[in-house]
């Protein structure tokens, strides 16, 4: 019942050591884009509440060349934190696949009685496949929306606290939310990873057995337990599907309500000359900001359940002792 475990997330890191300095300078390149982001919207907004609202034409000018430098340099850094993170995704796969290789080729005659053939490749395929998805997208993806969220909770907390613990009240909505929804996102993500499993072992079988089926004429039957194993491997899917689809929108509501109760609240605070009407903008840009990596952050998380069934199926694999 452990969705994320660090244990296997260190231990398929140590494939990454050919590229140890690109994975330095990727975790840098996702600290410094995570800081970008809001930093962007931090610019929007000082130009909006300083040269527009004073008419300043040559602050307005100065305001815009340095959001357009801002926004070269995080497109450029953009480009080397997708190829570092690419490449590091392609040294663990590589190094993945050639140890599981390596310790199948050690085992006896009577590893390959008890494991069906399709089962190693569906671990080599399949499983290490999610793994590949799990390092190049989700890891670095969910760093920086968090990141994102952090730098953008400092600004608004320094910008205006009293709002900040307005947004404060965010965080045990999504605890109960997420501890309601993690235990059954993580069931149906290993029960869909062994499902497929088990329909790649039996096609595998099926293809490689053809002359003994059809000597028995089992056609029909094998046909029928097939379509139970693609029946089964659909309804799980769909659970999970159904499950994600209800996290998902439930986020998205959640972080719509607290727009509207800052709205309120900064309006009400507006009104009673305790803060201007251009903190309140800085600060509702900032809440997009720091809101928007929610929805994503979820997405993500329906990822990194499968890459974490992939992770303990691999490793099961490649920790087998030959007989």
């Amino acid at each position: 019942q452990r969705p994320l475990e660090w244990s296997l997330i260190r231990r398929l890191f140590t494939y990454a050591t050919p590229a140890r300095r690109k994975l330095t300078a990727l975790s840098a390149l996702t600290a410094i884009r995570a800081a970008q982001l809001p930093g962007l919207v931090w610019i929007v907004s000082l130009v909006i509440t300083g040269p527009i609202a004073t008419g300043d034409v040559r602050g307005l000018a100065l305001g815009v060349a340095g959001y357009a430098l801002l926004a070269l340099t995080t497109d450029g850094l953009f480009h080397f934190r997708q190829r570092y993170a690419l490449e590091i995704g392609e040294t663990v796969v590589n190094g993945l696949r050639a140890e599981v290789f390596a310790r199948v080729q050690r085992q006896p005659m009577s590893f390959f009685h008890r494991v069906k053939l399709g089962r190693i490749i569906g671990r080599v395929t399949s499983d290490v496949e999610a793994l590949r998805v799990g390092i190049q997208d989700v890891l670095f993806v969910s760093a920086i929306q968090a990141g994102q969220m952090l730098f953008a909770a400092a600004v608004m907390a320094w910008s205006d606290w009293v709002l900040f613990l307005v947004v404060l009240g965010l965080a045990p909505v999504l605890w109960v939310l997420n501890r309601h929804f993690r235990v059954r996102l993580s069931h149906y993500s290993r029960a869909a990873s062994d499902s497929f499993s088990r329909v790649t072992a039996t096609l595998a079988e099926s293809v490689n057995g053809i002359r003994v089926t059809q000597g028995f004429v089992r056609q029909e039957t094998n046909a029928g337990l097939f379509r139970q194993l693609l029946a089964d491997h659909s309804r799980f899917n769909l659970a999970l599907a159904r499950t994600s689809a209800f996290l998902t929108p439930l986020l998205e509501l959640n972080s719509q309500f607290f727009v509207a109760i800052l709205l309120l609240f900064g309006g009400w605070r507006v009104f009673h000359d305790a803060m201007g009407i251009g903190d309140l903008i800085t600060f509702f840009l900032l809440a997009n900001q720091f809101f928007a990596p929610i929805a994503i952050i979820g997405n993500q998380y329906n990822q990194a359940l499968v890459a974490m069934a992939g992770a303990e199926r691999v490793f099961r694999l490649i920790d087998t002792p030959p007989d």
